[in-house]
């Protein structure tokens, strides 16, 4: 899933995230590429509407984009 939030390092993402998760008995099962955002880039149109909502809400958590694996 696409999330995005405000933190001050990629350790305190990854609390604040998985805090969130667990309040809908969900569990963080790891995280493929955390980074900051660049100011000038462009995105889809998804994820440039969570920026912009996550922008005006300094405790925003979006979640977005949602994918399910088989497990085998």
């Amino acid at each position: 899933m696409n999330l995005t939030t405000w933190a001050d390092s990629k350790d305190e993402a990854i609390d604040k995230i998985r805090i969130y998760l667990e309040s809908f008995s969900w569990q963080l099962v790891g995280i493929e590429k955390s980074e900051p955002l660049e100011q000038e880039s462009d995105y889809a149109d998804e994820l440039t509407g969570m920026i912009e909502r996550t922008r005006v809400n300094a405790n925003a958590i979006i979640l977005g984009n949602f994918h399910r694996y088989k497990m085998s």
